[in-house]
Parts: structure tokens; sequence; C-alpha cells
């Protein structure tokens, strides 16, 4: 029963992680600061257009504006300051701003990994943990490992969960049905939402591709159909060439029989057999326009069962990767479940786990500052996370404690 509830609590964890990014993010626009790289574009100026870093003083070195302020500033706000700057140089210049790349973020301390990730906005003081290979593992360090371990379990059950959706999505476009994922059965809300948004992002794609699919079909039958107009009207002025060619002959057989009586000047012999010799040439290039129309709407057809046999078969390839994958993830997260309840049933009193307390050194007005911070605290860009195991702490305290510096941190941190 403390195995379950311990799992359920790590499954919440997990959840919770990542819900707060996509709600900071929507709330508010993200604010540039130093160590970002900045992509500014001006409308038809190349010279003016490029990706530019913000120096630790907060500027940028943009070209005839000099050193450009935009610490602080939105996308938007970075766009407009340049636009009315170039306004003196560029007559009505159409500026855009977008950050390229954000600038790293550092953790340091008890982690496998320690060292500089790549930011992304939303970004928690957990996920970074992740990044940086989870807890440090010791040999005397149990409690720290079967932290990790029941962090890996949980990361399992999610990944298992994402590549079932996704085998089920590529099922349905092999056999060509409809996607259709049953809602996830998980007891946790948070993350019986985050499986409902994975199923949700699948059934996005199987509709895109779905699309995609019909519309290039449509194009390439919009094509047959024209190849086909073109070889019925080919086909009716071949008729006709045929039948003026056969008047053409005997035109030419009564034109020979009068001249060799001479009844008639050669010079219209020779006229008549030219214009029989230009009828049969033309009917000679339609019949070529003929095959070669033909051929087209032959291959147009040929590339419309290419394209459903494509994607059927990138299809057939991927469940193939998936199942693969899925066997050697059910086969660890086997050996990690037996290797926990081990664990379990040798004992491990809450009192003795070691846990992690994270604090965050940023910069600030006056220099560098570090403040307390809790596994869902939000980091920015240029932050560095010092993660410490603490053991011996009592769990109520200790979470007291937690708690009580994730609302500082978020305090402390709102710059």
């Amino acid at each position: 029963m403390a195995f379950v509830l311990a799992l359920s609590l790590s499954v919440l964890i997990l959840g919770l992680s990542l819900l707060p990014a996509a709600a900071q993010s929507a709330a508010e626009p993200y604010r540039v600061g130093a160590g970002d790289v900045l992509a500014v574009m001006v409308y038809g100026e190349t010279g003016l257009s490029g990706e530019f870093t913000v120096s630790p003083d907060g500027t940028i070195a943009y070209p005839i504006l000099g050193n450009v302020p935009v610490a602080g500033l939105t996308s938007a706000e970075i766009a407009e300051r340049v636009d009315k700057a170039l306004a003196d140089y560029v007559p009505a210049p159409a500026v855009t701003a977008t950050v390229a790349r954000y600038a790293p973020v550092f953790i340091v301390g008890d982690v496998e990994r320690p060292g500089r990730y790549e930011y992304r906005p939303g970004m928690t003081a957990l996920e970074l943990v992740a990044l940086g290979g989870g807890v440090r593992r010791t040999p005397a360090d149990g409690g720290a490992w079967l932290v990790a371990a029941r962090q890996e379990y949980t990361d399992l059950e999610l990944q298992i969960f994402a590549q079932q959706v996704r085998r089920a999505r590529l099922k349905a476009e092999l056999d060509g049905t409809a996607f259709d994922y049953p809602p996830p059965a998980e007891p946790d809300p948070d993350m019986r939402d985050v499986k409902q948004r994975l199923v949700e992002g699948e059934r996005v794609l199987f509709e895109v591709r779905q699309a995609t699919l019909a519309s290039e079909d449509e194009a390439l039958a919009a094509q047959e159909r024209s190849y086909a107009d073109e070889i019925e009207q080919l086909a009716a002025s071949i008729k006709l060439h045929d039948e003026e060619i056969k008047l053409l002959e005997q035109d030419v057989l009564s034109t020979r029989d009068l001249a060799e009586r001479g009844l008639t000047a050669k010079s219209n012999l020779r006229e008549m057999e030219r214009r029989l010799s230009s009828a049969r040439r033309d009917a000679l290039e339609m019949r070529s326009f003929l095959a070669r129309a033909t051929q087209n709407r032959l291959a147009l057809g040929q590339r419309r069962v290419a394209l459903v046999e494509t994607l059927r078969r990138e299809a057939a390839q991927e469940m193939q990767e998936i199942d693969t994958a899925l066997a050697r993830m059910r086969a660890r997260r086997s050996v990690l479940f037996e290797a926990i309840s081990e664990a379990m049933l040798r004992g491990n009193p809450e009192e003795a786990r070691p846990r992690l307390t994270f604090s965050i050194v940023s910069a600030a007005s006056d220099g560098f500052g570090e403040v307390p911070a809790g596994e869902l605290t939000l980091l920015r860009p240029g932050d560095i996370l010092r993660a410490t195991l603490v053991t011996g702490a009592a769990p109520a305290a200790l979470a007291q404690r937690e708690t009580a510096a994730t609302g500082t941190s978020s305090i402390a941190r709102q710059r």
C-alpha cells in the first residue's frame, strides 16, 4: 500500500510539472534578458536582418542604430522600438523580432550530469533535474535511488502510454479507418489531463495527415481528368484528320489521272500531294500527343495509388519500431517494479529518506542572488539551479519547508 501511495504521488508530481508551463506561457509574453539571441527581420533589408545576442548590459549591437536596449521587453515591443528608430533611415520599415535561442540554464549539485542545458519557456526545476540525469546515486544512498527509480517508473508509464496512442494512430492510417482511442483510465485528474492531451495531439496529427493526403489526391485527380479531356479531344481530331486524308488521297488520284491525260497542269498534282503529305504529318503528330497524354494519365493514376501505399508502408515501418520500443520499455518497467518492491520490503523509513531541496542563483540589479525554490518553480534563461540532497528531515516539516520555499521563490523571482 505504501508503494502504491508513493507511486501515485510521483505521478501527481509529473503531471503538475507539465501543467504550469502552458499556464505561464499563456498568461504573459516572454521578456528577453542577457544571453538570449534575437532574430530581427526587416522586410526588404537583408543588411538590417539577422541574429543579435543580448549583451550582459541588456542591449543588442544593431546596424545603424548602435546599442539598442532590449532587456525586459517582449518581442513585439522590441520590434516596435527598432521600427521607430529605423524610420529615420529607412522609409516605412516593416520589422519583426523573435527569440531565436534562449540563454541556457545550468544545474549544479547532487545530480548525475550537472552542467549547461538548453532552456525552453515554462521549464521547471524538476524538469531540469530530469535533464541532468536525476538524483546522483551513491553506494550508500538507497533512499535517493528509490526516489529516482520511482520517477523513472512514472516516466516509463507515460512514455508507454504515448507510444500506445501513437501506434493506434498509425494502425488507423494503415487500415484506412478512423482514429478512435478510448479516454485514458487514470484516477489522478492531472495525469488524466496530460494523457488526454497526448491523445488529442495524435488525433490532430491524424486529421492533418489525412487532409494532406486527400488534398494531394484531389490535385492529382484533377490533372488526371484534364488529361482525359485532352485524350478525348485528340481522338476526335485524329478521326477528322483520317477522314480528310482519305478525301485528299482520292483528290490526288483524280488529279494524277487528269495530269497524265494532259487535262491539268502537273503543278496542281504536286500541290495536292503536298497537302496530302501535310495532313499525314499532322495526323502523326496528333497521335504522338495522344500517346503522351495517355502515358501521363496512367502515371498520375500510379501516383495516386503510390500516395496511399507510401503512407501505409511508412505506418507499418513505424509500428514495427514502436513495438520494439514498447517491448524494451515494458521490460525495463518490470525490472524497476521488482527493484522498487524489494527496496520497499527491506524497509526505508520516510524520516531517513534523502530528499532534494532547490535554490536558484540568478542575476539581479546588484549582482547575483540566491533564493530558495521548489520542484515546480519556473526557471528563467541564465538561471543556475542548485539541487542538494538533505537527509534526516521529518516528512511533514520538509513538506512544509518545500511549500514555503516554492511560495517564497515565486515572490522573490517576480522581475
